[in-house]
Order: C-alpha cells, then sequence, then structure tokens
C-alpha cells in the first residue's frame, strides 16, 4: 500500500536501491526491526523481504513534512471506510493520523510497513484486486441473486469503489513487482523443498530445517505452505 503511495507520487520507481543499514533503525525514537540481513535492496526486494526499515524509510523520506499527502492516499483507496458488504460482522478500519492523540513523529514510520493501522483481510484483499484488475478497484459480490418462488427478489450490480488507483505507470510497475516477489518467494520456497533439508511446521506455519529421521515435505505441506505466504502477505504487504 504504501509503496504504491510512493510511486504514484513518483518518488520511486523500479531503479530504486534503499539502504537499509542493518537490522535495527531507530526513528523518532522508535526501534523498527528486519528479520533479515541488511544492506542495499532493490524496490522489489524491499517488497520481497517485505522489509519494515525499507518501506519507512521511503515514507519517512518523502512524507514525513507532509504525511497528509500520503493519508491522502489511503483515503482515496477508501481504507478508512468500513466496507459495505452482504455480510454482517465487517469491522470498521482503525488508521492513526495527525488529528490523534497517539500521533508522533515515529507514526509515519510505523504505517510505512503496515502498523498503526488496522484494516480486515477482505478489505486488503479488495485493494490488492484494484491493481490486478488495472487499477479499477471493485466492490467485492458474495450474492449474486436471490430468488424465491423462481421469482428474483434481489440481484447485485458490480460497484465501481475507486475508477483508477494510480497512474498507469504506477499500476503496472506494481503489478510487475507483486509477480516477481511472489516468483521469488516460489523460487526460495522449491529451493529448500528440493534440498530435502526442510519440512513444514504447523504450529509455527513456517518451514523449518528438518531433524535426522524427520519425514519428507509432503505435496499438502506445499499446499498449506502457500496457503500460509497469502496470509502472511495479507498482514506484512502494507
Amino acid at each position: 500500500v504504501s509503496l504504491l503511495a510512493a510511486m504514484d507520487d513518483g518518488f520511486i520507481d523500479e531503479n530504486t536501491k534503499i539502504n537499509i543499514g542493518g537490522i535495527k533503525w531507530v526513528y523518532g525514537g522508535q526501534v523498527i526491526n528486519d528479520s533479515h540481513p541488511g544492506g542495499t535492496y532493490d524496490i522489489i526486494d524491499i517488497l520481497a523481504q517485505s522489509s519494515n526499515i525499507g518501506a519507512a524509510k521511503i515514507i519517512t523520506q518523502h512524507y514525513a513534512d507532509k504525511p497528509d499527502v500520503f493519508l491522502k492516499h489511503l483515503k482515496r483507496w477508501k481504507l478508512f471506510e468500513k466496507l459495505e458488504i452482504e455480510l454482517p460482522g465487517v469491522a470498521k478500519p482503525s488508521i492513526v493520523t495527525p488529528e490523534n492523540k497517539r500521533w508522533n513523529k515515529a507514526t509515519l514510520a510505523s504505517l510505512g510497513y503496515g502498523y498503526s493501522v488496522s484494516l480486515n483481510l477482505l478489505q486488503l484483499t479488495t485493494f490488492y484486486n484494484g491493481i490486478a484488475n488495472k487499477g479499477k478497484m471493485v466492490k467485492p459480490l458474495f450474492i449474486e441473486k436471490i430468488m424465491k418462488d423462481g421469482k428474483t427478489s434481489y440481484e447485485a450490480e458490480p460497484q465501481v469503489l475507486v475508477d483508477k488507483m494510480a497512474s498507469t505507470e504506477a499500476i503496472n510497475l506494481m503489478t510487475a513487482m507483486l509477480t516477481k516477489a511472489v516468483e521469488k518467494a516460489v523460487e526460495q520456497i522449491n529451493d529448500r523443498l528440493v534440498n530435502g533439508d526442510y519440512l513444514y511446521d504447523a504450529k509455527k506455519g513456517e518451514l523449518v530445517r528438518k531433524p535426522v529421521g524427520a519425514r519428507d515435505v509432503s505435496v499438502t505441506d506445499i499446499i498449506i505452505t502457500g496457503f500460509k505466504l497469502i496470509t502472511l502477505c495479507s498482514h506484512d504487504c502494507f
């Protein structure tokens, strides 16, 4: 989400490189951690590795003195609004803004990597679907029609929430980056599985090094691991 905002404003592109330093970065008195090695990352690696430090550095560098410009993107993408669908129980999003007493210098950095914000997975899925739909965000439909005694009492119609989420260039770039990020993740999993040194830990929800004498990774494990990756993306890919 944050990277698309920066792309749309012309601050980053496929040639952008970010030096994330080490695995810790302090901004506004807040320690931001990464779980992977530091160094200089291409923008696609910031996305593929879900780098907290990389995303925070991009957003604070370009929006520190104008957070409202960044938040304006989120408002345009309906991320402040409750998603009105046919099913009950959808929670209203919560995003910390400068008007909130919890706002401080570090809040913008947190927003850059998906903290200080609470969104349901359906809302994030709608956002990513909009990118895949060439920038047109459409309201998700769960009920096509309701019929009784052979007569239609209700019929849903497609509803466009955002006609154009960002510039064509930004949407095309983000689509290419997301595609490459998924390809990289799949390659990493395949390498681990082919080597036969890893297995799926259901409790941790991840691949772990296989103890001596443990069984090999099964097809079922691979499917579950793929599902876990999707779930992680829904949480981390802000």
